[in-house]
């Protein structure tokens, strides 16, 4: 057991770490061996960080206001690979999970390997439609997309791994 304020009850176990929000603003990690705390830093302005079995990934402006998108340790934070966004590009949502990165742009949906982030798939969205939700899996993708009350499921075979 590890102290715990509690400002959210929302924790996130992965891969050796269980990361939280113990305060407004605020994000932490902790050991899932000892309980020890491994890091607390703020949120930051520009940048998305969201953590899934296989670690953390990140979304985050540069100096000149362009994106990137990567790969961290979860326990460390230390960077493990990023790309750049195409100029104007800038995330709006992503996870992970089952060896890929997913990430929402303003103008695509890229699916990466999150060990390396080697391209499986770079699609255009179309503006008019809501991306709704995304699933893949080591052979396939399946995504929903949304207009109001209209809904329509998507299929994709995936290049192996």
């Amino acid at each position: 057991a590890a102290p715990f304020g509690g400002y959210s009850f929302e924790v996130t176990p992965t891969a050796g770490a269980v990361v939280g929000v113990p305060r407004d603003g605020v994000q932490a990690a902790w050991d899932l061996a000892d309980g020890k705390l491994l890091w607390e830093r703020p949120f930051r302005e520009g940048e998305t960080i969201f953590f899934g079995e296989d670690g953390a990934a990140f979304a985050r402006a540069d100096a000149a206001g362009n994106f990137t998108f990567g790969a961290m340790d979860p326990k460390t934070l230390a960077v493990r690979w990023e790309k750049p966004l195409a100029p104007g590009e800038r995330p709006v949502n992503g996870g992970q999970g089952g060896g890929d990165l997913g990430l929402v742009t303003s103008t695509s949906f890229k699916l990466v390997r999150y060990a390396d982030g080697k391209p499986r798939v770079d699609m255009p969205l179309d503006p008019s439609l809501e991306l709704a939700n995304a699933r893949s899996t080591k052979t396939s993708m399946l995504w929903v997309t949304q207009r109001d009350t209209e809904r329509w499921l998507h299929f994709k075979v995936l290049p192996p791994l």
